[in-house]
């Protein structure tokens, strides 16, 4: 690999302390599924970040 490309590297799996903590691309069925947002009348749940889309 080119020194150059190093920038462009990215994970598509994170492990800690023997867990799966992030998956993507084929180890998207890993990841863990993401908490419930708190409090409930956050904006993030409303305005975008890590809510479920249906």
């Amino acid at each position: 690999m080119e020194e150059s490309q190093i920038k462009s590297i990215t994970s598509v799996l994170t492990v800690m302390d023997g867990r799966v903590v992030y998956g993507a691309q084929d180890y998207h069925s890993l990841s863990p599924a993401l908490p419930e947002i708190l409090p409930t009348w956050s904006p993030i749940k409303h305005y975008g970040g890590y809510h479920q889309t249906r």
